[in-house]
């Protein structure tokens, strides 16, 4: 699901969700990290306040 919403704006070389370690459970953030800063910098620029799921 997150792939297919940041691929659009370049390749990815990352992506890590952040779980509570006591209940495995999502905290509802996570980092993606792209293989070029330009790429990173528009799908800011582009999902800024992009709400999923939620």
């Amino acid at each position: 699901m997150l792939r297919g919403i940041f691929e659009p704006f370049g390749r990815i070389d990352n992506i890590t969700l952040m779980k509570d370690p006591d209940t495995g459970r999502s905290r509802g953030y996570g980092f993606i990290q792209f293989a070029h800063a330009e790429d990173a910098k528009r799908a800011m620029e582009n999902l800024n306040g992009f709400e999923l799921a939620g």
